[in-house]
């Protein structure tokens, strides 16, 4: 690959004419791969100025702790290297646990807290125990020794979680001892289901709210009952599993239906949604202008190949909605959406990095 040293800035890999990524640039400075993560990547309608910014952090803005943060997982993944040197074996185990984890549709930071908690990097008592003598590594529920195995799964207070929610998990006979391996016994009588996904699902949902009840009786001092953090964990997996309903189409895309809620007198109102179709790795957007009658006075709809964020294609959607209102000449408009995000970065004027540039929304 002959790469043109000319290129230093992004806006030289943008066709200015046509708000669109140069391909022929990208090929001759990028591999395929990267060309195809860079084209998932919407150009936006006005110019901006290129700026240096901080990838690790999802406002571009570099931070003493993001810098610190970033410092001690590189040293933690140096020191993982030296190890796996010595023991290729466990190092392929863990490779696979890590695929395992990441197939599994999650939340981002369920997928972590997962992770952390089967690698037993999660802060429990008897960790900071052993980085801080002084510190009590008792459960805070039973006074017994707090470690991953019995706060997830022995203590009176999980065993009487994982008995009456929907998995009816009767914890306390768990065998193993490391909770990797207790992890890997759970799933054994799942994978035969048929809605194993969804159970394994449910499962990390439950793990996960047991750690924020632990949280919460540590730090605010609250004990929540096992029914009221069963009721918890169903209501967040359930929104959560309502959210992902148009990823889990395989045929079609899923469009919400928009708002009906008629607008003020002589104000035209636009609803504006999107949906994400990961199998064919693209994502499409609707609006909808309608008058006080709620009669439909124009409407447009795109697809995005390779765009499947929903952020991304929440923020297009609401962009597409704004410029339909422009082209029309309309006057007064009322513009919805469903995604908090894209209204806070609008009455913020402060877009998530994911958005900033794709969207253009805080130029309007």
């Amino acid at each position: 690959m002959d790469h043109d040293a000319s290129v230093v800035w992004v806006h030289q890999l943008i066709n200015q004419n046509s708000h669109s990524w140069n391909y022929e640039r990208l090929q001759q400075n990028f591999h395929e791969e990267e060309i195809k993560c860079i084209s998932a990547i919407p150009v936006g309608l006005f110019r901006q100025k290129d700026q240096l910014i901080w990838h690790y952090d999802k406002r571009g803005k570099y931070t003493v702790k993001s810098g610190y943060y970033i410092v001690r997982e590189i040293q933690k993944s140096q020191h993982s290297l030296s190890l796996s040197v010595a023991s290729p074996s466990s190092n392929s185990r863990l490779e696979e646990l890590w695929k395992h984890i990441w197939k599994i549709k999650l939340p981002s930071k369920l997928s972590i807290f997962l992770w952390m908690m089967l690698m037993d990097k999660l802060p429990t008592n008897d960790t900071l125990h052993k980085r801080l003598p002084h510190f009590d590594p008792c459960c805070p529920f039973c006074g017994e020794m707090e470690t991953s195995k019995h706060l997830f799964f022995s203590c009176p207070h999980a065993v009487a979680i994982w008995i009456n929610s929907p998995l009816r998990l009767r914890s306390v006979f768990l065998h193993s001892v490391d909770v990797k391996d207790c992890w890997t016994e759970l799933l054994i009588p799942l994978r035969n289901h048929e809605d194993h996904q969804q159970l394994i699902q449910l499962l990390v949902f439950i793990l996960w709210h047991v750690w924020k009840s632990r949280n919460e009786k540590i730090f605010r001092n609250v004990i929540i009952s096992p029914q009221d953090i069963i009721a918890a964990t169903l209501k967040h997996f359930e929104d959560f599993s309502l959210a992902n309903d148009s990823i889990s189409k395989q045929s079609e895309l899923n469009h919400s239906t928009l708002a009906l809620t008629p607008p003020p007198v002589n104000v035209i109102k636009l609803n504006f949604d999107a949906a994400v179709d990961r199998n064919r790795r693209r994502g499409a957007i609707a609006v909808v202008a309608r008058n006080l009658e709620g009669k439909p006075l124009d409407w447009c709809c795109k697809v995005y190949e390779s765009i499947v964020d929903p952020l991304v294609l929440e923020s297009l959607a609401c962009r597409d909605a704004v410029t339909l209102a422009l082209n029309r000449g309309f006057c007064a408009v009322r513009v919805e959406g469903d995604s908090l995000m894209v209204i806070q970065a609008i009455l913020s004027q402060s877009a998530p990095l994911d958005i900033k540039g794709s969207s253009s929304i805080s130029s309007f």
